[in-house]
């Protein structure tokens, strides 16, 4: 139970509103769904540590959320399920990313959400991905993979985004450029 009061000049008295949940933990893998579809739904979002603070069994069910599309809020439920994996770091959703990632039969949104994730994941195991989705037909994934590299790349992605740089006149160019700046930045402040 939570309880707000708003006070407003337009109004006689305080208002004090009161939500009531039932203790969705005592209710099983469908408590945890209806507690991330909550979380997934809220207007103002939610933060890193309240992300954090979910046990397995809702890091689970998160997961499985962002495998398949919900019938009933469709693909941007999906990707918000996507990025909340990327935003609490779970290292246990990297497999699942870099499928949806490579999948060029899925929605473009959900393969660049999948990459941001797995940008903010980090780690060396997602390296090989990130530069195979540089060669990746819709230009929107190449320019993702490109900013994920500059947030979790080594030094010999330097010359692999020159090289784009140089050879893509789309957007993505651009966007391996700014990417190189990053990258390199980065690069020069972890070896201080």
């Amino acid at each position: 139970m939570s309880k707000t009061t708003i006070r407003n000049k337009n109004l006689r008295h305080p208002i004090t509103v009161i939500k009531e949940l039932p203790r969705l933990e005592r209710l099983g893998r469908a408590g945890a769904r209806l507690k991330l579809d909550l979380m997934l739904l809220a207007v103002h979002g939610q933060t890193t540590q309240q992300w954090q603070k979910l046990n397995e069994e809702d890091r689970a069910v998160l997961r499985q959320i962002a495998r398949e599309e919900d019938p009933a809020w469709g693909v941007s439920h999906q990707a918000d399920a996507i990025g909340a994996l990327g935003v609490m770091q779970d290292k246990g959703s990297l497999l699942l990313l870099s499928e949806i990632a490579r999948n060029v039969r899925a929605d473009v949104r959900l393969q660049i959400a999948a990459i941001h994730a797995m940008g903010e994941i980090g780690g060396s195991q997602v390296l090989p991905v990130l530069r195979s989705l540089l060669d990746a037909k819709a230009a929107e994934v190449r320019s993702q993979a490109a900013r994920a590299l500059a947030k979790t790349g080594s030094g010999e992605d330097l010359a692999i985004l020159e090289g784009l740089a140089k050879e893509d006149k789309t957007y993505v160019g651009e966007a391996a450029r700014n990417a190189i700046k990053l990258l390199r930045t980065r690069l020069q402040r972890s070896t201080r």
